[in-house]
């Protein structure tokens, strides 16, 4: 975990992620690496799958209050994975 975070503060995307996957893989029940997971896909654009692991994240033991933030979160991004997905079906509809 420390390591992935080290990657996250130095905006080593990609690094980051594959020490979170692994703390999950090493520890299944534990809530943080999912949240930091969405994170990191946040930062790189890549939504469906921060909402992905933000959903993993709400499924495991967490406050209430990280629930509700996280939450929030996912709401957020259906709301820009659907306007990028409308953007997406309006730049390849044919002109006519």
């Amino acid at each position: 975990m420390e390591v992935g975070q080290y990657y996250m503060k130095r905006e080593k995307y990609d690094a980051a992620i594959d020490r979170f996957v692994e703390a999950t893989k090493l520890m299944p029940d534990y809530a943080q690496p999912y949240k930091l997971i969405g994170e990191a896909y946040e930062k790189k654009k890549f939504l469906p799958e921060a909402r992905q692991a933000y959903q993993k994240y709400l499924t495991l033991k967490i406050s209430p209050k990280d629930a509700a933030e996280i939450e929030k979160r996912v709401e957020r991004l259906d709301g820009e994975i659907q306007d990028q997905e409308r953007r997406r079906a309006e730049a390849t509809k044919p002109q006519g």
